[in-house]
């Protein structure tokens, strides 16, 4: 699965939220770390929907942009 990513960017580093996962966000000092840090979020996040029982989110379209002060990217984690 591959959800997309909304990433921003200021002078203490990278903070990565994921639209289609309500709550899921996570931040890193480099655009490197942060990748690894919101792929760990979000399977985190889909490990404990699954917990509980709950429906996994469809991801919306990959978008690959810049806009403004935001990255708009993707990240890939097993179904």
């Amino acid at each position: 699965m591959e959800y997309p990513i909304q990433i921003t960017v200021d002078q203490d580093g990278y903070y990565a939220e994921v639209p289609d996962l309500p709550g899921c966000s996570t931040a890193g000092e480099t655009f490197e770390v942060l990748m690894r840090n919101v792929q760990e979020a979000v399977s985190s996040y889909l490990g404990s929907l699954r917990r509980h029982g709950e429906p996994i989110p469809t991801p919306s379209r990959k978008r690959v942009t810049l806009k403004g002060k935001f990255i708009y990217t993707s990240v890939r984690v097993a179904a």
